[in-house]
């Protein structure tokens, strides 16, 4: 028989309670399975969606938002006298097309010139 002790009149009375049965809910019905499917399949469908919008923004980011990358390639291009050409031939092709277009020149260019030739050697000095 355990040994009884005397008690403080400030230490409470403990009373072993029984614990109240917690609710049993069983197996879920099929409208709980229904919108958990739901539920499922739309969180998997937005984590599929951000997923693919995260890789093209990294891909934007790193590929043409890289401005040190494009000057490094341009400017090496640049140097190169082919390069220089096309881009001069380009160029002042443009500029007789939409000179000559705009009634601005009087007359035409010289018989034995075409209209880029001179312009391309102008460009080239």
């Amino acid at each position: 028989m355990p040994e009884s002790r005397e008690r403080s009149p400030l230490e409470p009375d403990l009373v072993a309670v029984p614990a109240a049965p917690l609710p049993n809910r069983g197996v879920p019905n099929e409208a709980d399975r229904r919108w958990r499917r739901i539920a499922h399949n739309a969180l998997l469908i937005l984590f599929v969606l951000f997923a693919i919008l995260a890789l093209i923004a990294n891909w934007l980011a790193s590929e043409l938002l890289d401005d040190d990358r494009y000057v490094d390639m341009m400017s090496a291009l640049a140097g190169e006298p082919a390069i220089q050409e096309v881009v001069a031939q380009a160029v002042s092709s443009r500029f007789v097309d939409r000179f000559l277009a705009s009634g601005a020149a009087g007359t035409s260019p010289s018989p034995g010139l075409s209209s880029t030739e001179g312009l391309t050697r102008l460009a080239a000095v």
